[in-house]
């Protein structure tokens, strides 16, 4: 089976007859739409760079001595679609193993952090920092434990990696900063609790220098907030519509301060705007799908990414909404099937998925 690569660039517009916002899509990207590769490729995250560009992360698949292995995949775009540059991360340390880019983030020095599974090497986790100018890459390390993802910090370098740890009831949540070399600081954070699974799908960095954690605590979608030292300020739990299981992938803090989560309410799509202390703003629960991604866009509107006909038809589906949940615009695919599995903010109206 094949997997390609789809990026989507969907930028908003006001008209200025009947001032009526208008989406078109700018343009988009997929590998090999032929379907003739010797391996498949996905993207897993997206980010604007300064000045505009597009820089997607994930990976593609090719063989080695006659085994199945997977490369860290980067692609440039410019912000009107043109390849800038694509790279197939073939290092020595991953060539014959499995590796996943899952993660990326601009850092303060103008670099970019990519955060990587690693499996069949005994590793199972990997990092590196490129140059978006260049594609070169200035800093790679394999370090232990497979990841569900990453949070890094900007300004340091340093970053978290997150897993799920124990099982049934007794399932927790385990947290880990590692320094710029992926050497271990400090002991892991754990959230658990007694008699309920506890799992986590999401970390990501605030406003305050604290964190916010997104994933689900027994049936209930979870969200908690942590201080700058890891130390957990509050914990909530969201019903959605109060039937079911919920589950929250991922969690962002809006400019004006609020959180925004997505995720899935038993086989319908899940949507929550809370308060920064978690208090519920106003929740959508509808559709047959799952929202994997979401983002902030430039002119203060909410994008959740996803698909739809979930678990057995999957194509990929985004939706819009303002800051106070009032819909805005959809969009699906019948090309293909898929998912969109990432979202962030392209330009002044728009945003890449």
């Amino acid at each position: 089976m094949f997997r390609f690569i789809v990026i989507a660039l969907m930028v908003l517009a006001v008209s200025s007859i009947a001032a009526e916002l208008v989406f078109n899509e700018a343009w988009n990207y997929t590998d090999n739409p032929l379907g003739n590769s010797d391996g498949e490729s996905s993207v897993n995250c997206v980010l604007e760079l300064p000045g505009g560009d597009i820089l997607s992360v994930g990976y593609k698949s090719s063989m080695y001595n006659g085994g199945y292995v997977e490369y860290p995949l980067v692609v440039r775009h410019t912000s009107t679609g043109e390849i800038v540059w694509g790279n197939v991360y073939v290092l020595s340390e991953i060539q014959a193993s499995r590796t996943r880019a899952i993660y990326a983030k601009l850092l303060n020095n103008g670099e970019v952090f990519i955060g990587c599974t690693s499996l069949d090497n005994g590793w199972g986790a990997y990092k590196m920092t490129i140059n978006p100018g260049t594609a070169q890459v200035s800093s790679h390390h394999l370090f232990y434990s497979v990841p569900v993802n990453y949070c890094a910090n900007p300004a340091t370098g340093t970053f978290h990696t997150y897993r799920n740890r124990g099982s049934g009831s007794s399932a927790y949540i385990e947290i880990s900063q590692y320094s710029t070399t992926g050497q271990p600081m400090g002991d892991p954070v754990n959230v658990a609790t007694v008699g309920t699974a506890n799992s986590v799908k999401y970390l990501v960095a605030c406003g305050d220098g604290g964190y916010l954690l997104a994933g689900s605590r027994g049936s209930d979608g979870l969200l908690v907030r942590f201080n700058s030292s890891m130390q957990i300020v509050w914990e909530e739990t969201y019903s959605g519509d109060g039937m079911g299981t919920q589950m929250l992938n991922q969690a962002v803090q809006t400019s004006a301060g609020e959180i925004f989560a997505v995720g899935k309410d038993d086989g319908e799509g899940f949507i929550l705007c809370a308060t920064y202390t978690g208090n519920v703003v106003w929740q959508q629960v509808g559709g047959s799908g799952e929202y994997n991604g979401v983002c902030e866009t430039a002119d203060g509107n909410l994008a959740a990414v996803g698909a739809y006909a979930t678990p057995h038809n999957p194509r990929n589906y985004l939706v819009l909404y303002t800051s106070s949940g009032e819909f805005l615009f959809t969009h699906s695919s019948f090309d293909h099937y898929g998912w969109y599995q990432s979202v962030a903010k392209a330009g002044t109206h728009g945003f890449v998925a």
